[in-house]
């Protein structure tokens, strides 16, 4: 699942129904994206598109009970696909770089008496 897909189930999880522009606002991209994710995503029977109860031009998009028990998943702790997607798009020798930068600088806030201790990156 790719970030933008995840970020727009995660503001249905937390708001509810919305209208397709409120969500192109919401996540700073273009209808035709918000289009082209909620297409997706109703493929996946994660999203389903509903009349608006009160404009007649307007269609919600919602959650279908599978994108919910996703939702939950997600706002349970399981954000990591999340990061683990952001790091797809660095090279690995970058995340390893990446990594050892953290790790490094969890252990001087630890030194410096925040937090618990150095980390360490995995290694291979």
């Amino acid at each position: 699942m790719s970030f933008a897909r995840m970020k727009l189930l995660g503001a249905l999880h937390r708001a509810g129904p919305k209208i397709m522009s409120d969500l192109s606002e919401e996540l700073g991209v273009t209808a035709r994206n918000v289009t082209a994710l909620v297409d997706a995503l109703e493929e996946e029977k994660l999203v389903r598109r509903v009349p608006h109860s009160t404009d007649r031009r307007a269609t919600l998009v919602e959650l279908t009970t599978a994108g919910e028990r996703y939702g939950r998943q997600m706002a349970s702790g399981s954000q990591m696909n999340a990061i683990a997607e952001l790091f797809r798009g660095l090279m690995p020798d970058e995340q390893k770089q990446l990594l050892a930068l953290v790790a490094k600088l969890h252990g001087l806030l630890a030194a410096r008496g925040f937090g618990g201790g150095p980390c360490q990156p995995d290694e291979e």
